[in-house]
């Protein structure tokens, strides 16, 4: 369907291309101005040499596009799946149509982009008929499982030559997911001066990840009128393996954080996704041991640029201040809701272990008349994490709960506060608070809080914490277990 009059309506459902040829022929759809739409399950195989891994150029040039065309393409149901590795040719070859390019993923449908090596991402011609926006609509999921050879070949990255296209609207709807890893740059000055607009609706996940060493994710600076704007979405991270996030070339390419707010967590070091691009983990921690990481809690407002010369930022009620230049300078950047409060038991140390004499002359004896000990303290410190990364303050309490007394005739337990080193005799299936955080700048020297508010760290030393009373009932032992407890963070200060 060749030509400014070929208006039809192409539909793809249930079917699976594959290129005959080695390095010819390999173009399965051409569609200039008429509508490609795809139902079902479909997989279309453009591989060079009929192997995804080759990273040559032997595919011949105009031969590997998966679309030639491309005024619209919409996966209306199921899910479409793209093959590709190409390397003289992308996915799109957006070639006279007129009025611009769409690309959609209806609710409930899904695309897949499974690409290895591409020229780039957009190869647009036709520059004699009208112009218009490329847009994309994602209200399902459109993954693109990229390498570093995608999208690297040309030194521009994504958008080669563009002609036709003159902007750039990215929309992801509710709930839908964006997540795209490719070794190529965004550069937005492809778009000349039209604008470039990204939009993330209430509870989508967006990501943008190179891995080009050599690479930010994107660069130069959009005409006037341009935007990133985030209402509410689930998670938005950038992440490169390359200088920074940003390059200092983004010049009027606002970011407005508007809704509720948004987490902010950036990291000197780039994280590494697995397969499946998990996005919330990373914000859990810092991205390696050695990475210089900075939190903070939610914000709404306008950054209006990453050149660190030009720098405004204008957020409330949790200003970057000093800390803006290294947000800019790094290689992850996510803005996210807040988790919520939480236990980590990873982080966590509560295992204890006593040492109990039978001797009634040592401090850790029992006494000869059968009668309780004085405390034992524990042998070493105990440490709990939990964390409260919600609103501006924290809102929690702890609780410990003895479930299980191994000894009850022979042992009793305590918990020592390590403020008033009151001792609280536990009882067992009876809860006692031990914690109550819920103010970050009143916290008891025992308790330290990182990531704004991803972590409160309690320290128990071993004068504190659980300690245990024994009487000389108790057998001769080692290392044997002498109780269960469960520790829980609740909301609300009590």
């Amino acid at each position: 369907m060749k030509g400014l009059n070929a208006k039809a309506t192409a539909v793809y459902e249930n079917v699976t291309v594959s290129n005959g040829d080695a390095i010819y022929g390999a173009q399965p759809i051409r569609n200039d101005n008429g509508k490609v739409l795809f139902r079902g399950t479909n997989t279309f195989n453009i591989l060079q040499n009929h192997n995804i891994n080759d990273t040559s150029s032997a595919g011949a040039d105009n031969q590997g596009e998966w679309i030639q065309g491309g005024a619209y393409l919409e996966v209306v149901t199921g899910t479409t799946t793209l093959n590709q590795s190409w390397g003289n040719d992308q996915p799109f070859y957006v070639y006279y149509s007129s009025g611009g390019s769409t690309l959609q993923v209806d609710a409930g449908a899904a695309m897949v982009w499974n690409l290895n090596k591409t020229y780039t991402m957009y190869y647009d011609d036709g520059s004699l008929l009208t112009v218009g926006a490329l847009n994309w609509n994602i209200n399902g999921s459109f993954v693109i499982n990229g390498t570093v050879n995608t999208s690297s070949t040309y030194a521009g990255g994504w958008f080669m030559a563009l002609n036709t296209l003159n902007s750039w609207n990215l929309n992801v709807g509710q709930n839908a997911t964006l997540k795209v890893t490719t070794g190529g740059v965004i550069s937005l000055d492809a778009f000349l001066t039209g604008a470039v607009k990204w939009n993330f609706a209430q509870g989508s996940s967006v990501l943008f990840n190179n891995l080009n060493p050599n690479q930010n994710v994107v660069s130069l600076a959009p005409g006037l009128g341009s935007s990133i704007t985030m209402t509410d979405p689930k998670v938005v991270t950038f992440n490169t393996a390359g200088g920074s996030v940003f390059s200092t070339t983004v010049l009027t390419f606002p970011i407005t954080i508007s809704g509720s707010g948004l987490r902010t967590h950036s990291s000197s070091t780039g994280y590494t996704f697995d397969s499946t691009y998990d996005l919330i983990t990373p914000t859990k921690g810092t991205i390696t041991p050695t990475s210089s990481d900075i939190w903070y809690r939610m914000n709404t407002g306008t950054l209006t640029t990453f050149n660190p010369t030009l720098q405004v930022t204008n957020l409330s009620p949790n200003s970057y201040g000093s800390d803006a230049s290294s947000i800019a300078a790094g290689k992850y950047i996510s803005w996210y809701q807040p988790l919520g409060f939480q236990l980590n038991a990873t982080l966590s140390s509560m295992n204890r272990t006593f040492n109990v004499s039978l001797d009634p002359t040592l401090t850790q004896g029992t006494p000869v008349d059968g009668s309780w000990s004085s405390l034992i303290n524990g042998a070493s410190t105990e440490t709990l994490v939990v964390g409260d990364d919600r609103a501006q303050n924290p809102n929690i309490h702890v609780l410990v709960k003895m479930t299980q007394n191994n000894f009850p005739n022979g042992l009793q337990y305590y918990w020592v506060d390590p403020t008033t080193k009151t001792a609280s005799q536990l009882s067992l299936n009876s809860a006692l608070q031990i914690a109550s955080i819920t103010s970050d700048s009143t916290l008891p020297s025992w308790i330290k809080m990182t990531g704004a508010g991803s972590w409160y760290t309690m320290t128990f030393p071993t004068d504190s914490g659980l300690n245990i009373k024994a009487n000389n009932s108790l057998l001769t032992q080692t290392n044997t277990n002498a109780g269960t407890f469960q520790y829980t963070v609740a909301n609300g200060p009590s």
